[in-house]
């Protein structure tokens, strides 16, 4: 791998949030006082960025986020981790 931009302890903590945070049903300020504000939003969906592998390009290669879900009333229905590769 070469230039890897990361937030240093998101990718050590992933597997033990996922399997002992209990995400489902909990409303968006919930879950920001539980992980902080998210890297992005989409329609009813947030993300975290957990890894970027830039490779030796200015263009990714890799990406992993954790992914929320939400309902129209801004609670979360489902989590799952979502990896990209080039």
């Amino acid at each position: 791998m070469g230039d890897i931009r990361s937030f240093p302890h998101r990718d050590a903590m992933l597997d033990d949030i996922i399997e002992n945070k209990k995400f489902i049903g909990l409303n968006y300020r919930q879950l920001i006082d539980s992980l902080g504000y998210p890297n992005g939003l989409k329609d009813t969906l947030i993300y975290y960025d957990i890894v970027t592998d830039y490779g030796l390009d200015i263009d990714p290669v890799y990406s992993k986020d954790l992914i929320i879900m939400f309902d129209k009333d801004s609670v979360i229905r489902g989590v799952k981790i979502k990896e990209w590769e080039k």
